[in-house]
């Protein structure tokens, strides 16, 4: 599950449009 929440939480701050992950 670790990875799913990785990739959730990246997705999320690229809509958010943090492009500095």
């Amino acid at each position: 599950g670790q990875l799913k929440v990785s990739s959730y939480n990246i997705a999320r701050k690229l809509r958010l449009g943090d492009k500095s992950v």
